[in-house]
């Protein structure tokens, strides 16, 4: 794109334009640095050109918890090209979830899983998936001397299960009392 053209006399300076701008790219921000030559004490036709120096880009990458108590960071800044870097696992916690990865969209299609080899080429936000824990409440019951049970107050244990192995119970005589 032709920025300005000069009729000047021989052996006078040319008088340089404004400035000019180059569009930034995904990868490359671009600041005008001069002219590719001088335009001073002109003796003959000249095509000068601007010349820019380019900084890479650096996106922000923004961390979704979805309702995590975090002790890490709520965001971060990774250059253009470079790989996703995510948040260490022991630096959030949900209570009564499990961690079940990162993605891309908060509907957690599996297409939209983040990997640690995606390289960021914009900004974008990941969302944490988490998987509930089941909740269960086991009751202890003791013998009354009649032979009934009822309810030991004292012994009524909530927990969420976190493994899917199976326990075997096991029935325990005690004798002596």
């Amino acid at each position: 794109m032709l920025i300005s053209t000069q009729s000047i006399k021989y052996q006078a300076d040319a008088v340089a334009p404004s400035a000019p701008t180059k569009a930034s790219t995904a990868q490359y921000d671009y600041t005008f640095t001069g002219w590719d030559k001088a335009y001073t004490n002109v003796t003959e036709n000249l095509d000068i050109y601007p010349t820019f120096s380019e900084t890479l880009r650096s996106y922000t990458v923004t961390y979704d918890y979805q309702g995590a108590t975090i002790s890490g960071i709520p965001s971060n800044t990774i250059a253009y090209g470079q790989k996703i870097i995510l948040p260490e696992e022991n630096t959030f916690s949900k209570d009564t979830h499990e961690f079940a990865g990162w993605y891309y969209s908060d509907t957690f299609e599996e297409s939209t899983k983040v990997n640690t080899n995606d390289i960021v080429e914009n900004a974008v936000t990941v969302y944490a998936k988490w998987i509930s824990y089941p909740k269960y409440i086991v009751n202890h019951y003791k013998e009354n001397t009649d032979g009934s049970y009822s309810l030991d107050e004292t012994s009524t244990t909530e927990f969420y299960l976190v493994s899917t192995e199976t326990a075997n119970a096991q029935s325990v005589v005690y004798e002596g009392f």
